[in-house]
């Protein structure tokens, strides 16, 4: 398919999302897809919702003109901002802790790095700042067992400032 196309993603209720060829290849998933002919098809998505995959496509147009820059770690209380995240990013990843699992998980799906650094950056920083208050380390040791090997940069963020906090408690 031509860079400058659009291609269709099908969310798990049926859902079809357009979006351009270009900000699909945010996605290593999508990308390869692409690249193995799925000229004209809707690509299924069984494992993402259409609210997530609503804001996904947001997230990859956005990202396909504006360059995601790289989260400086440790990840800081407070701001993500003070991280190296852009408002627009900031503002992205504030959303309710079951959103942020949900674009956690289809992150990962999808193979879309640094959304997946983004949302991690976010729950971390839920951590620091609740200090694992309403469950929120609770859960977020829940997701780690979700989440599978690709994005082990990411939960290996989240799991070193867990363990930090640990030895500190």
């Amino acid at each position: 398919m031509a860079d400058g196309g659009k291609i269709q993603l099908q969310s798990k209720e049926g859902d079809l999302f357009g979006i351009s060829s270009g900000a699909a290849r945010l996605s290593t998933f999508l990308a390869n897809m692409q690249d193995d002919g799925m000229d004209g098809e809707s690509i299924p998505l069984p494992n993402v919702n259409k609210d997530t995959l609503a804001k996904i496509k947001d997230y990859m147009e956005y990202h396909a003109v504006h360059q995601p820059a790289e989260i400086h770690h440790p990840i800081s209380p407070g701001n993500l901002a003070d991280s190296n995240v852009c408002q627009w990013d900031c503002q992205f990843v504030s959303v309710e802790n079951d959103v942020l699992s949900e674009l956690i998980l289809a992150a990962n799906y999808l193979d879309i790095k640094p959304l997946l650094d983004l949302t991690c950056a976010q729950l971390t920083k839920c951590c620091v700042d609740r200090g694992y208050a309403s469950g929120v380390r609770k859960s977020a040791v829940e997701l780690l067992g979700n989440i599978s090997k690709p994005a082990a940069p990411a939960v290996s963020a989240l799991t070193q400032c867990l363990e930090h906090r640990d030895r500190d408690v």
